[in-house]
């Protein structure tokens, strides 16, 4: 158990090209670990959840087709809350998802 906290407390940490555990499991379509990343309690005590679910992971999901991933995303209310107030950036400007 001890291992897992220790893992969880690393999920918001960016490697050299700016990618956290999180954005590469959505990248790679890994259902399984994005629900356990967000369905951990420690991470919900201690993690906002706008660390995780922010308009880069949600391009990222939309990009690579990973409808799953994206349908965990909204199947929850409070999840659904932080995705529908994301800004997102065309051009310059920003509007809210």
């Amino acid at each position: 158990m001890f291992f897992l906290f220790k893992a969880l407390r690393r999920i918001t940490e960016r490697n050299r090209v700016g990618k956290t555990p999180f954005d590469i499991a959505i990248e790679k379509g890994q259902l399984k670990c994005v629900k356990h990343i967000v369905l951990s309690s420690w991470l919900e005590a201690n993690i906002d959840m706008r660390e995780l679910i922010h308009a880069s992971s949600m391009k990222n999901a939309i990009d690579r087709e990973q409808l799953d991933i994206l349908t965990f995303f909204v199947s929850e209310p409070k999840r659904f809350a932080y995705i529908i107030h994301l800004l997102v950036e065309l051009n310059g400007r920003f509007f809210n998802l």
